[in-house]
């Protein structure tokens, strides 16, 4: 019954999201089309950076600067960044420790570090650089949750019609960011 289920729920959403894939991008995020250098930032990073400078301006040291996205890894004026390099990591490497990052690691084209805040509109001058992310500090064990997935996969009217609630079910979440956690975040 469970693998039925999966299966409807699955080609539910194929069928009705499949058509999506034929509109232009900028047309389903109501987005202007941003330049190449703009679109290797998450706009997170940059509301990060403008929100930093603000808080110098009004006196607050680096120490003291803390942000209202309270999930992005910060210490001292430092963000940590996961940055995926165009070609060879090493470059990248390079090119961010000029930047001021510190603590970096690597694996494969995925570079993560510690770089100061104010220096995060100049990633995207790096030809080096493909894209960039904040790292966010992860939380778990939330149990029951509802999220705008729920609805977009019409998740209600089909427990309510199969009849499942999810009893038993068991979820596992898979990882992609390694070494991104904190000594304090560990357990």
């Amino acid at each position: 019954m469970q693998k039925f289920l999966l299966f409807g729920v699955c080609f539910f959403s194929f069928i009705v999201f499949g058509k999506a894939q034929n509109v232009p991008l900028d047309q389903l995020t109501n987005r202007k089309t941003v330049s190449e250098a703009d679109a290797k930032l998450r706009p997170a990073l940059i509301e990060l950076e403008a929100e930093y400078l603000t808080s110098l301006r009004q006196g607050k040291t680096r120490s003291q600067f803390t942000s209202l996205q309270s999930i992005i890894m910060l210490d001292s004026g430092k963000v940590r960044i996961q940055a995926t390099a165009t070609s060879d990591a090493n470059i990248l490497i390079a090119d961010l420790v000029k930047l001021g990052a510190t603590e970096v690691d690597k694996f494969g084209r995925i570079v993560n570090a510690w770089l100061p805040i104010e220096n995060v509109s100049r990633l995207a001058a790096l030809k080096s650089l493909k894209f960039v992310k904040p790292v966010y500090y992860v939380s778990g064990e939330i149990g029951s949750a509802n999220s705008q997935g729920d609805s977009a996969l019409l998740a209600i009217r089909a427990r309510r019609d199969f009849c499942v609630d999810g009893t038993g079910v068991r979820v596992g979440v898979i990882s992609d960011s390694y070494t991104t956690r904190s000594e304090e975040h560990t357990s």
